[in-house]
């Protein structure tokens, strides 16, 4: 899964992708609601693990100015996104290295967000 580097997406690719995304937004809100007192897969964690190391990454590395870090990464435009995608394939094994480190932090995020959740449940017998 992390093995594999990714190349930066065309705007075509990128579109195709939003509509995608677009069109599945219903069922993964329903997926979400059911999940939410579950723990993730180990998939998961690690992909949420490999973006809070990419932001880390960027972040140290001042891949980006800091206004356009405030925009990140929802409001940057398509060519900025493929710039930072650019810079940031040279570090593509820092971000691997980081990515076990901050799958601890997220672990325990989740399991701090299960316990906050089911705090108000009533266990009945």
């Amino acid at each position: 899964m992390l093995d594999e580097v990714q190349k930066p997406l065309t705007p075509s690719q990128r579109r195709k992708k939003a509509l995608v995304f677009k069109k599945s937004l219903h069922k993964r809100l329903k997926t979400m609601k059911r999940n939410a007192g579950r723990m993730p897969s180990k998939e998961m964690l690690m992909k949420r693990a490999a973006k809070k190391a990419k932001l880390f990454v960027i972040k140290k590395k001042k891949l980006l100015s800091p206004e356009l870090l405030a925009l990140y990464p929802s409001q940057l435009t398509i060519p900025q996104k493929m710039a930072l995608e650019k810079k940031l394939s040279n570090h593509t094994g820092l971000i691997k290295k980081l990515t076990p480190k901050f799958f601890k932090i997220v672990r325990q995020q989740q399991k701090d967000k299960i316990k906050q959740h089911n705090v108000g449940e009533v266990e009945w017998y």
